[in-house]
């Protein structure tokens, strides 16, 4: 069971609405300002989004002990599932060259 799944079980609806979004809307800023990912993830501008997603993973996996660091994270991660992430990400890179 995820970290944001445990907590879902302790909570009213409420809050999980709340949490839920909190979620959506960080994850919709990370696609409009993708170089937001790098605060998150130290060295996300060298990462693909592919690199990206499997290392949020691999970070959500060892369930964080900081909520903030966990919102962050699950905002990233959905983020990633956007389809207007791919193309964000790729102007990004590009506008870092």
């Amino acid at each position: 069971m995820t970290p944001l799944a445990t907590a879902e079980a302790a909570m009213p609806a409420a809050a999980t609405d709340s949490i839920e979004a909190i979620i959506a809307a960080g994850a919709a800023l990370l696609v409009r300002e993708p170089w937001r990912a790098d605060r998150i993830i130290r060295g996300a501008q060298y990462m693909t989004s592919r690199e990206l997603e499997l290392t949020c993973n691999r970070f959500l996996a060892h369930r964080p002990g900081d909520l903030n660091r966990t919102l962050a994270l699950l905002q990233l991660r959905r983020a990633t599932d956007s389809p207007l992430w791919g193309p964000a990400w790729a102007a990004y890179k590009e506008s870092e060259r």
